[in-house]
């Protein structure tokens, strides 16, 4: 077993415990700023995941870049999201605490 594998084995554990425990919190909580933090939690494992099964060559990988830039739309995607959804939760949860 490579270094490599056992790193994505180990993350694919964490991911999946941490994505696990949003679920949990979003049914305590039903607030719209939970409820996008846990889809960012949840965005993340499946990029995560995604990208494993490219890894384990049981999908393709498709070469769509992002305008032009050279850029592949999986990986911006991959980091994007993720942050809009943290980004956007944490604004909801300020503008909700100065009502």
């Amino acid at each position: 077993m490579t270094s490599e594998m056992l790193l994505f084995i180990v993350k694919f554990v964490f991911s999946g415990i941490i994505s696990l425990l949003a679920i949990l919190l979003i049914s305590k909580f039903r607030s719209p700023a939970w409820t996008l933090l846990v889809c960012g939690f949840l965005s993340q494992y499946v990029f995560f995941v995604t990208e494993l099964l490219e890894k384990l060559q049981v999908i393709h990988e498709v070469k769509i870049t992002v305008l032009s830039l050279n850029i592949p739309l999986f990986e911006f995607l991959q980091i994007t999201v993720p942050s809009v959804f943290f980004t956007v939760s944490l604004i909801t949860f300020l503008a909700g605490r100065r009502r």
